[in-house]
């Protein structure tokens, strides 16, 4: 029975781990646009970070299950993007709803 459901557990993995790691190399891909062109659609958010995070959680067995917050650092449409957003709206470059 365990022999099943550990099967089971791997599929979901690498179903998860395939779609979030094809988000993340959009957001990146976004983000790569943007810079060389100003120009960018909107980025996956968590949801490819967040798809990391549980394919590596889930794995049986896996050692290094303590590591599986490091989807978000590697997705760029997840922690840092938070951060950046944070920092540019510290600066005070956002236009202000009022002033328009």
């Amino acid at each position: 029975m365990y022999r099943h459901m550990d099967i089971i557990r791997y599929i979901i993995a690498i179903i998860l781990g395939l779609f979030g790691l094809y988000i993340v190399t959009m957001n990146w891909c976004i983000f790569v646009l943007w810079l060389l062109k100003k120009k960018g659609a909107s980025m996956g958010g968590f949801l490819g970070g967040l798809c990391l995070c549980i394919s590596f959680a889930i794995i049986p067995n896996n050692p290094y299950v303590g590591l599986c917050w490091l989807a978000f650092v590697v997705d760029i449409g997840s922690l840092p993007l938070i951060v950046w957003t944070g920092i540019y709206l510290l600066m005070g470059k956002h236009k202000d709803e009022r002033e328009l």
